[in-house]
């Protein structure tokens, strides 16, 4: 089963040809090296902050600094591997009124265009789909080229509720905050 993102994001995504290559490259595809990548997020509970990650996902990267207009990346996310270190959360995040998991049990983030900030940064725009739901994610990361491997660090803070989750009694953010920082650090190999 393909990973999920909590928001995910999910949980995107990009990584890139080194800078400077050669002009109009097409994009380079990208083979993340799981055991090296962490689709994670930080959230709060009764004020104290958690930390989590989605162990199941996977990410299709096409990625070149030098044709940001046709690079493009998919991350699949597996709700059920949603990990928050607490039994009692793991399983209370997969009813309905948070992931809804045996419903939908996959999250999306898909990018529509990439933005060249300066340097290292640079910004996916994206759509992050959840239960359903489909919004737009401007994702900021940072990206570090060394020969054929490459290291992508972002985070984007997002609303859970502008996707549906935690809504009832959660949806007030009393208990379980509101605000959801999604932290994805990946490392990825040049394919071919």
């Amino acid at each position: 089963m393909l990973d999920r993102i909590l928001p995910a994001a999910v949980l995107a995504l990009a990584l890139a040809t080194a800078p400077g290559g050669p002009a109009a490259a097409a994009p380079a595809e990208w083979t993340v090296i799981h055991e090296d990548s962490r689709l994670g997020f930080e959230a709060t509970q009764g004020g104290d902050t958690f930390e989590g990650r989605f162990a199941d996902w996977r990410a299709d990267i096409a990625f070149s600094p030098d044709d940001l207009a046709a690079s493009a990346v998919t991350v699949e996310v597996a709700i059920d591997s949603f990990d928050a270190n607490s039994r009692d959360r793991n399983s209370t995040a997969m009813n309905d009124q948070w992931f809804d998991a045996e419903e939908h049990p996959t999250a999306v983030f898909e990018t529509r265009a990439f933005r060249h900030l300066d340097g290292d940064s640079y910004e996916a725009v994206a759509d992050l789909t959840i239960k359903g739901v489909s919004r737009e994610l401007v994702l900021p990361f940072t990206l570090q080229i060394d020969g054929d491997t490459a290291r992508m660090d972002g985070s984007a803070t997002i609303l859970r509720t502008n996707w549906n989750v935690g809504t009832g009694d959660w949806a007030s953010g009393d208990t379980v905050g509101l605000e959801v920082r999604v932290v994805v650090d990946l490392v990825a190999e040049r394919a071919g």
